[in-house]
């Protein structure tokens, strides 16, 4: 005889606002059930290499808890109460001004979701001090809350699905987003309460260190030199950081979000006329700025940004030569490569939020995989512990409050 089927209900509060299509990008957003099913799915598969080190079981038994075109779920899925209402694009959702940097941070994650505008006199014109910003497509305005209701069939395996299926939400619901930009923090969702069979209650952590235990007990790294080095696909290994950073009093997550938005742009960004949000550029990577000048100018190079680590494909402009030119992948089956770096913005009620920066180091491109370096250039790239130094060098300005201009009141990093 069959276990009998077990009933599951998670409530989550999204803290930052959802892009997620509905029948019009531009008009309508909605939360859908499969782009859910879809982020649960990621966050399953990113603890699945742990587990199994196989690809092809790892895809075998995704299929089995999620389905697959041959084979149904073993958990039903059904939304809840609780969505937002669509807003439209083109409307203004208002971020509290402290100074004139105010939304620059959320307009360099969101690039393409989001623009300023100026309610004074200037007309809306681009470029105008941020004191709102204008949606360019529909999403969900932020907070709000929604329920999933799950039913896992009786089955053999069915204890070790509830297991997994358990730590999936966890996950989404202290590390991830779902819509647009969700590794750029926007669709974070945070789980509010998760009920489980037997009258269990889990309920979220209200503060940095009891976040910090909730990820300590998934065991995302790990037994430390236990697993191979080389990871197919974004997944936890041993190598995987997370960096959680305190925001302030009465701070909201859009401002934390642009907050650390706003150092990543002093981090990576060359400045327009040696500027970077009204400060002297810092020029960390001044071999990228002068590799791709040349590209742009249409000589051959022999290498290739070291900033592609944040994903791909990425574009480089030069006011100077009132031109710009891209990297991207050459491949005709890979087309970009997501950032293995992911943001998200982790608050429950009106508790000070959290920044939680997860770092998911695995093979960058497939094997002997080049990109094209303006128009002229191909070069390979290849996976190395070289090729992740941007990013570290980012989390570890993060953790240094000597080192980042923004101030966290507490900095914690979690790593095997």
């Amino acid at each position: 005889m069959s276990a009998e089927s077990k009933v599951y209900e998670a409530t989550f509060r999204a803290t930052i606002p959802v892009f997620m299509a509905g029948a019009s990008a531009k008009v309508n957003a909605e939360l859908r059930l499969a782009g859910f099913k879809g982020a649960l799915r990621f966050w399953w598969r990113a603890m699945g290499w742990q587990r199994f080190a196989d690809l092809d079981q790892v895809r075998s038994e995704g299929a089995r808890i999620f389905g697959d075109a041959t084979a149904q779920s073993a958990v039903l899925f059904r939304l809840g109460a609780g969505l937002s209402q669509s807003c439209s694009g083109g409307d203004c959702l208002p971020i509290e001004v402290e100074d004139e940097t105010s939304g620059e941070g959320l307009l360099y994650l969101g690039a393409g979701l989001w623009e300023t505008v100026d309610t004074g006199k200037s007309g809306g014109r681009r470029g105008a001090r941020p004191t709102e910003l204008r949606v360019s497509r529909a999403c969900l305005p932020a907070p709000f809350e929604f329920t999933v209701k799950m039913l896992v069939r009786g089955a053999d395996g069915q204890d070790v699905i509830c297991q997994e299926l358990e730590q999936s939400l966890k996950l989404l619901g202290l590390v991830g987003g779902i819509g647009a930009r969700s590794r750029r923090g926007f669709g974070s969702l945070t789980l509010v309460e998760l009920r489980a069979p037997a009258g269990r209650v889990w309920k979220a952590p209200q503060t940095l260190e009891a976040l910090a235990s909730e990820l300590e007990a998934l065991k995302l790294f790990g037994a430390s030199g236990s697993a191979s080095n080389r990871v197919p696909y974004t997944a936890f290994s041993k190598d995987s950081r997370v960096v959680l950073l305190q925001g302030g009093d009465n701070e909201s997550a859009a401002q934390l979000l642009d907050r650390v938005g706003k150092e990543m742009m002093r981090y990576r960004s060359w400045g327009k006329k040696g500027v970077v949000l009204g400060q002297r550029a810092e020029k960390n990577f001044r071999d990228d700025h002068h590799l791709m000048q040349s590209a742009t100018q249409g000589r051959r190079v022999n290498g290739h940004p070291k900033r592609i680590v944040f994903g791909l494909p990425q574009s480089y402009y030069f006011s100077s030569l009132r031109t710009g030119s891209s990297v991207t992948p050459s491949g005709l089956d890979v087309d970009r490569r997501a950032s293995p770096l992911l943001i998200h913005i982790h608050q429950v009620s009106d508790e000070r939020p959290v920044a939680v920066v997860t770092f998911l180091p695995a093979d960058f491109l497939p094997d002997g995989e080049e990109v094209s370096v303006g128009k002229k250039s191909r070069v390979e790239v290849k996976t190395n512990e070289t090729l992740w130094e941007p990013i570290h060098g980012f989390l570890d300005r993060l953790l240094d409050a000597s080192r980042s201009v923004e101030s966290f009141d507490v900095a914690r990093e979690l790593r095997a």
